[in-house]
């Protein structure tokens, strides 16, 4: 920030930061400059905290890491600034609501699938209406049934050789052609719809996204290779990979942890040596507010919880609330009584900063999870030897001693009773994907005879 002085006020060319820094006290003091700066630029003048070290002032770039001047970094600042300048022409693509996006951008879906939708929704699709427009293509007709413009609507929704697509899927939708105005209104609609059903929504979401895409390419298919058009084979090829790739999630995702063996679970956080108490703090900082909430974990070297403590100062950017979250820590561990300590912190600038050399990680989850503790609080919260029951969890990943959680013999005992029932469950699923198979089938065959 730099102080705008007030109109009609004399300013000493001589006058130098340090004079108005008391040495004796090492903090500010603005009698020169009071009447110069306004009552807001007075307590931010304030609330800069100084140094105790009588290091001189150095030039710093801002635009890098470790504030050395690039020619890399000189280049995209000035490309920026550019871009900043440059007038913007309006664009051609459809304004989609966000929560179009978000249901888009958090699909179970491989990046293909979401980046396929990303430019349906934008009308970037290579259409016979979108080629016309761009005087490209000769004619916006459908090349499969030629007698509407083909628009993205069109091609994934209208046209008479996908409504047995939609239809015979196991989705069993019927698709309304006087409803249906925008492909992004018809996608939020059936999102909507699904609300009450939210435990098979985003398989069912993730089932459309894929639909979606075989059409696209059995499309392209019959438009540049002549391939014939096979409802069935999109239904079939669709279901197939959605089914694949939904079950490898699944897998990824499922806790392959030893129920009984602790030791064998994955170590993050890194023990101290014998008899020091190691640190972890994190930051949390809110720019609205000029505020900051700071976690605070100690461990012992057998990584048994010592204390922690929650609680909020002021600050005025990222690098100093990770800063003082690390004053913070070392104040707590001496006020515990532990005079040896080591500390952890997951900004690199901040400890670079402290090493005095300026140029995040797993093992820090549990101060991270304190400071977003501190934000829900309205008071300083502190706990010795028990930490609070949401930590407990975070702590067990890290691999090492924490309070026990009593819900565990409950967990394994619903694990084995439900291991019981496996092959019966085996049996009635390939009996139902049998009749499932039928069912296509014949619905298919009824279909085309009602054609």
């Amino acid at each position: 920030m730099r102080p705008t002085p007030r109109t009609n006020s004399l300013v000493d060319a001589n006058q130098r930061v340090q004079h108005i820094i008391n040495p004796q006290t090492n903090t500010w003091d603005l009698r020169l400059i009071r009447h110069l700066i306004t009552d807001n630029e007075a307590h931010a003048i304030q609330r800069i905290r100084l140094t105790p070290s009588s290091e001189g002032d150095r030039l710093v770039w801002p635009k890098t890491k470790t504030r050395d001047y690039t020619v890399k970094s000189g280049y995209h600042t000035l490309h920026e600034t550019s871009c900043r300048r440059r007038p913007r022409n309006p664009s051609s693509s459809l304004s989609c609501d966000k929560e179009v996006w978000k249901l888009i951008w958090n699909l179970i879906a491989p990046p293909k699938i979401k980046k396929f939708l990303g430019r349906a929704l934008r009308n970037g699709l290579a259409t016979k209406a979108n080629l016309f427009r761009r005087k490209i293509g000769t004619s916006p007709c459908c090349p499969i049934c030629g007698d509407e413009s083909e628009s993205v609507e069109h091609m994934l929704l209208l046209c008479h050789w996908v409504e047995p697509i939609w239809f015979g899927s196991y989705l069993n939708l019927r698709i309304d052609k006087r409803t249906i105005t925008t492909f992004d209104k018809w996608l939020l609609s059936l999102s909507l719809s699904l609300k009450e059903n939210s435990g098979d929504k985003d398989n069912i979401m993730t089932s459309v996204g894929y639909m979606c895409w075989y059409i696209w390419k059995m499309r392209c298919k019959m438009t540049i290779e002549s391939h014939p058009l096979s409802p069935m084979a999109v239904i079939c090829e669709s279901h197939a990979a959605c089914r694949s790739y939904l079950n490898a999630q699944a897998s990824k995702n499922a806790t392959r942890r030893p129920p009984v063996l602790v030791a064998q679970t994955p170590q993050f956080w890194s023990p101290p040596a014998n008899g020091v108490v190691k640190i972890n703090v994190d930051a949390s900082w809110k720019p609205k507010l000029q505020k900051a909430c700071i976690g605070v974990v100690l461990r012992d070297f057998s990584g048994a919880f010592a204390a922690g403590l929650a609680c909020s100062v002021e600050a005025d950017c990222t690098i100093e609330a990770e800063t003082l979250a690390i004053l913070e820590g070392c104040n707590f561990a001496i006020q515990q009584g532990h005079a040896r300590v080591v500390i952890e912190s997951d900004s690199k600038e901040a400890i670079s900063c402290l090493n005095r050399s300026i140029p995040r990680g797993t093992a820090n989850l549990a101060a991270d999870h304190l400071a977003k503790l501190a934000m829900s609080r309205m008071s300083l919260s502190i706990w010795v030897n028990r930490p609070p029951s949401s930590l407990i969890g975070i702590l067990d990943k890290d691999g090492l001693p924490c309070p026990p959680i009593h819900s565990t013999r409950g967990m394994l005992d619903q694990i084995s009773t439900s291991s019981a029932h496996l092959w019966p469950r085996l049996f009635l699923f390939f009996i139902w994907h049998f009749c499932f198979i039928l069912y296509l089938d014949w619905s298919l065959v009824v279909m085309y005879a009602c054609l």
